[in-house]
């Protein structure tokens, strides 16, 4: 299969899903109303970013005035075709020559890996667990798109392994845009805005750039640090069958060695998707979020002294005027044994940080929440918080319920988070001690947990306060 000449992106419309090419997409030949699916989110969250970083390579504007033209008319197809030339030869996954994003050899005699570590189970929930599952065998556009989206979200690395150039839990904020084909265009940055902010950039195809160099993060070209390989991979062909992901019928894949790959050493990388932040006595740093995507992104999403929205974002804005934007967001977490994080998750910010939208403002006092839970439950329980990632697992499964299901000016917006954090505060508590108990030091910690609860429910929802226990 080849990324620039076969159809790989998975796509729904009025008239059912399909795939198409990227030729099709970027054409505009494909429907008006079409979106990006997948059965699994975080592969669908992955062809997004995908197909940005193809068209940063192979269909970039030159200026910014530029971009605006490509985000109102599309390329004409002999005009993409022209464009795509120069790169075709190394875009597939298999044969003789340079593959996508693949090692250049591995050991034949390797079994193809299982590839539970590309796999994220569906759950309606932020928090997406990988469970250890046998699939051995993937079909080529789902290959495709798990390799890129493993490598753009590669552990922090360690002794014997080699991060990606974005270091632990990258944050994606992509421009979400009507037609699929904009949102890809919108998701780049114009050359003469790369020219003045990244360094020189590779030759060629900067997926097929596999070679096991160790590089500074500021030194980095930007499409070098979109496919940076920082694993060895190898795809081979195995028998015919039903792809486990997409469900449809053709030739599998599976994937030979596992071994590290490039390394980044030092020096900042301003990956294009990702907001930023000054850090004290430090350069700029890359927003390392340690919860769902979606809780942090208030804060980050506009420039301040601290820190500043994705370079796509701010290119975007500078170049079109835009007040709102829409965003996808996407943050993972990789610890050998799960994913976790917001896979897919969309909604409205205002470009103005003075200007914080009704979703905004509960992001914000979920987070007061979350913080106050985890202080009562340390304080209140002898093992001191040992059961934080569980408690935060269900928090975050809760609350998002809560912050989806509230309209806009539920009152019941207040009550219902604030049931959710006691509950759980009682549950824990129930566990830990063995049964339950208002002992003391419970009842203080519980009060001192409501109180804080009423005053995050306060600050950004004053409307919504709520009292009572």
């Amino acid at each position: 299969m080849n990324l620039l000449e076969d159809p790989w992106i998975l796509v729904s419309t009025g008239r059912g899903a399909r795939r198409v090419t990227y030729a099709e997409v970027m054409s505009g030949e494909v429907d008006a109303d079409a979106q990006i699916d997948h059965p699994e989110p975080w592969l669908a969250a992955s062809t997004v970013m995908l197909l940005a970083a193809l068209t940063q390579v192979v269909l970039p504007a030159e200026t910014a005035e530029d971009l605006v033209d490509l985000l109102a008319r599309p390329m004409p197809r002999p005009r993409v075709e022209e464009h795509l030339r120069a790169y075709v030869e190394g875009a597939s996954l298999l044969g003789d020559g340079p593959r996508f994003m693949q090692a250049r050899a591995v050991d034949d005699k390797e079994d193809p890996l299982a590839s539970t570590r590309l796999i994220v189970e569906r759950s309606a929930t932020y928090g997406q667990t990988l469970r250890a599952r046998p699939l051995r065998a993937l079909c080529g556009p789902c290959m495709a798109v798990a390799i890129y989206g493993l490598f753009a979200h590669a552990p922090q690395g360690g002794r014997g392994y080699s991060p990606s150039v974005r270091g632990s839990s990258p944050l994606s904020t992509l421009l979400d845009l009507p037609s699929v084909r904009a949102s890809a265009h919108a998701n780049t940055l114009p050359l003469d805005w790369v020219r003045a902010h990244y360094p020189p950039d590779v030759m060629g195809a900067p997926w097929n750039v596999t070679a096991r160099v160790v590089k500074s993060g500021d030194a980095i070209g930007l499409t070098e640090g979109l496919f940076w390989c920082p694993r060895h991979v190898r795809a081979t062909a195995l028998d015919e069958g039903e792809c486990p992901l997409c469900h449809l019928k053709g030739p599998l894949l599976g994937l030979r060695s596992f071994g590290p790959g490039a390394k980044v050493e030092g020096g900042f990388y301003a990956h294009p998707w990702t907001p930023w932040r000054l850090l004290k006595g430090a350069r700029r740093a890359q927003v390392v979020p340690a919860r769902p995507a979606w809780t942090g992104l208030p804060v980050w999403l506009t420039a301040s002294q601290e820190g500043g929205p994705a370079p796509v974002v701010d290119s975007y804005v500078r170049a079109t005027g835009a007040t709102r934007v829409r965003l996808r967001a996407m943050g993972m977490r990789f610890d050998q044994t799960k994913w976790l994080g917001t896979v897919d998750t969309r909604y409205d910010v205002a470009a103005d940080a003075a200007s914080l939208d009704a979703d905004a403002r509960r992001v914000l006092c979920v987070e007061g929440v979350r913080a106050a839970l985890l202080g009562a439950i340390r304080s209140a329980t002898p093992s001191r918080g040992r059961r934080a990632d569980e408690l935060e697992s269900n928090f975050w499964r809760c609350a998002t319920e809560v912050r989806e299901e509230s309209g806009p000016s539920d009152a019941d917006f207040g009550r219902r988070l604030r049931r959710v954090a006691l509950d759980l505060f009682d549950d824990v508590v129930s566990v830990d001690l063995g049964h339950p108990t208002r002992g003391p030091a419970v009842a203080a910690a519980r009060a001192a947990l409501l109180g804080a609860i009423q005053k995050s429910i306060r600050g950004h929802h004053p409307e919504e306060a709520t009292h009572g226990s």
